[in-house]
C-alpha cells in the first residue's frame, strides 16, 4: 500500500485545516480523516465545507469518554435522531465512518448504538478503532466486560462494519505483546480476516515502537493466516474501505 490513512483524535483539539493542508501537499501519500463534532452548535456548514473541498476520505468521531467528544459533551448518544443528518452526509459523500468508542464498560461503547445505525444505514462503511480495545486479564477477572467486547467485535458480522487494530498491545508487556495476538485471533474467528485492517496509531505509539516494528508484530501476529488473507490485513482491505 502506498498511501497512509490520517486518523485524528482529541488530544490537540480539532485539526481539520492542519490535515487539509497535508493532503494538498501529500495527495498521492497520504489519506486523511476529517474530525467531526455533530453536537457543537452550528457545526454543519464547517462539515459541509470541509467535505466539499473533496479532499477527505472518512469522517471520524473520537467518542471515548476519557479522550474523545464523550468526555467533552458529557451524557450524549451516537444514536440521537438530532446528529442523524451526519450518517446521511457521510453515507452521500461515499466515504467511511470511523468511531473511537473508549473501552468496554465506558458511556461511550455504545455498542448497541452503532448496530442501529448500521443497520438503518446499510450502504454507510463503518469502521471501529483498535478493535474495540480489549484489555489485558478481563476475560478472567471482568467477564461482563469481556462479554460487553466480545458483543462489540460481533459487529463485524454485519456486512458495512469493519475493525482496525491499531494500538492493540498491552504496553505492560514486551515485544511481540501475545495478549494482542491473543484477541486478534478471537475477533478473527467472530468476524474473519476480512473485516479488520492493520493500523498503528503513530506517531503516538512511538513511545513504545517505530513504524517497522509495528509492521513486523502484525506479520508475527497473523502469520497462521493464508497469503490472501494476511494481504487483506495489511492493506487490500483498507484499500476496499477508503477507496485507495
Amino acid at each position: 500500500v502506498d498511501k497512509a490513512v490520517l486518523q485524528q483524535g482529541t488530544i490537540y483539539g480539532e485539526c481539520n485545516q492542519y490535515v487539509l493542508e497535508a493532503l494538498q501537499q501529500y495527495p498521492n501519500r497520504l489519506l486523511g480523516a476529517l474530525h467531526a463534532d455533530p453536537w457543537r452548535t452550528e457545526y454543519r456548514p464547517e462539515f459541509d465545507r470541509m467535505l466539499a473541498t473533496g479532499m477527505f476520505s472518512a469522517v471520524k468521531i473520537e467518542f471515548s469518554h476519557n479522550t474523545g467528544l464523550h468526555g467533552v459533551h458529557g451524557d450524549v448518544r451516537l444514536d440521537d435522531e438530532a446528529i442523524a443528518w451526519l450518517w446521511s452526509a457521510t453515507r452521500a459523500m461515499g466515504v467511511p465512518l470511523v468511531l473511537d468508542l473508549g473501552t468496554a464498560g465506558e458511556p461511550a461503547y455504545q455498542t448497541d448504538a452503532v448496530y442501529t445505525i448500521a443497520k438503518n444505514y446499510s450502504d454507510l462503511k463503518i469502521v471501529i478503532a483498535h478493535l474495540g480495545q480489549p484489555r489485558k486479564h478481563v476475560e478472567k477477572n471482568d467477564p461482563g466486560k469481556w462479554r460487553l467486547w466480545q458483543g462489540q467485535i460481533a459487529l463485524g458480522k454485519l456486512p458495512n462494519v469493519w475493525f482496525d487494530m491499531a494500538s492493540l498491545p498491552d504496553w505492560e508487556e514486551d515485544f511481540p505483546y501475545p495478549s494482542a495476538e491473543y484477541w486478534l485471533k478471537v475477533a478473527i474467528d467472530t468476524m474473519g480476516p476480512e473485516k479488520i485492517m492493520w493500523g498503528t496509531d503513530q506517531p503516538g505509539t512511538l513511545q513504545h515502537q517505530n513504524y517497522p516494528t509495528w509492521l513486523r508484530l502484525a506479520q508475527l501476529h497473523i502469520a497462521f493466516l493464508s497469503e490472501e488473507e494476511q494481504r487483506l490485513i495489511l492493506g487490500g482491505t483498507a484499500q476496499r474501505v477508503y477507496g485507495v
